[in-house]
């Protein structure tokens, strides 16, 4: 499906307050939402209550799959998302058919050729594939000449 990255400036004040509405009013139903403040050195207060109400309300009535990321480091109480679509685990392994996988590297491939780029958090990902090991979803063979 479509996703929606917002990624926030390392200061976000007030002055952002009409751009990130904006932003958020086009973000159509069913659609995945993410909301990235890892960057982000301070957020004004009003800020997040834009966030928190779209969070509350808005997603809600849309079916926005809304994920908010890098907001712990601010506000404590805010549970950060870890994002299923970054890291592929033993878990999505398991859970994706063979056409899920297709469906995926196309969508990939997609990305690629509008240079659409996704933002990876690899610290992240360093870790988990540490901890946890490796589970790739696909191997994709290829060969330059056609011999």
């Amino acid at each position: 499906g479509v996703v929606t990255r917002i990624e926030l400036p390392s200061q976000v004040t007030f002055l952002n307050r009409s751009a990130l509405i904006s932003a958020l009013e086009h973000v159509h139903k069913h659609q995945q939402l993410i909301i990235d403040a890892t960057q982000c050195d301070s957020i004004d207060p009003d800020i997040y209550q834009v966030i928190q109400d779209y969070q509350s309300e808005t997603a809600i009535k849309r079916q926005v799959n809304l994920k908010l990321v890098g907001f712990k480091q601010h506000y404590q109480d805010v549970d950060d998302a870890v994002l299923d679509i970054d890291i592929s685990t033993h878990d999505l392994q398991q859970k994706l058919s063979p056409q899920q996988v297709v469906n995926l590297l196309k969508e990939g491939n997609e990305r690629f050729v509008k240079n659409e780029r996704l933002q990876r958090d690899i610290y992240r990902q360093i870790r988990v594939t540490a901890d946890e090991g490796q589970h790739p979803i696909a191997a994709v063979l290829g060969c330059m000449d056609s011999r």
